[in-house]
């Protein structure tokens, strides 16, 4: 968190946050006090239709299904031994991957990694679904 000090003009670093990626969004309140100090709280937030989206889909052939939200996608893969589908720990499970694809290498990255990739050098990077429908 940081503002433009009115003296100086420059910018002041009050704290620095790192959200993790153990949620689906943030509830982000920003509460200035007396003489004038700010306090950041950030909420996480699980969403009751993405962590319900399993038990959703009909197993008609019990093909991986893709689910998106916002620049995130989910992978559900159907699971015989317990006759339901489930989240794929490999791909973030609940929590899902962002949808980075960057192609700055041989082999395009995605995800996490494509995201970092994305921050250096964005001329080579797709993001969010509605990028990749117009881009295909």
């Amino acid at each position: 968190m940081s503002y433009i000090d009115v003296i100086t003009g420059k910018p002041k670093v009050v704290s620095v946050k790192k959200f993790g990626r153990k949620c689906h969004q943030y509830n982000v309140t920003l509460t200035i006090k007396s003489k004038n100090s700010p306090l950041c709280q950030a909420e996480s937030i699980i969403l009751p239709t993405i962590e319900s989206f399993p038990r959703d889909i009909a197993a008609i052939d019990k093909i991986p299904v893709i689910g998106f939200f916002d620049q995130t996608s989910f992978l559900c893969l159907w699971n015989d031994e317990n006759k339901v589908y489930e989240f794929c720990p490999s791909w973030n499970g609940l929590y899902g991957n962002d949808l980075f694809l960057h192609f700055n290498q041989e082999k395009p990255s995605f995800g996490q990694k494509a995201f970092e990739l994305f921050q250096a050098k964005p001329d080579s990077a797709v993001y969010g679904i509605y990028t990749f429908i117009y881009n295909a």
